[in-house]
């Protein structure tokens, strides 16, 4: 079983893909008007990641 910090930072690196996994595809999609949508979830799961980072990993 893995310890809190690497599950932790688990977390925080897989919401950071999913954001930029979510970015790729709406680029890919920028005739369609679902890829506001797409660029705006992006931009929610970045900062929830910069967020799980941060609360975390605070010194």
């Amino acid at each position: 079983m893995l310890d809190r910090n690497k599950r932790k930072m688990g977390i925080a690196l897989l919401l950071f893909a999913a954001a930029a996994m979510l970015f790729r595809l709406a680029y890919a999609t920028v005739s369609s008007s679902i890829s506001i949508w797409l660029m705006v979830g992006a931009v929610l799961l970045l900062l929830a990641s910069l967020t799980v980072f941060g609360l975390y990993f605070r010194e």
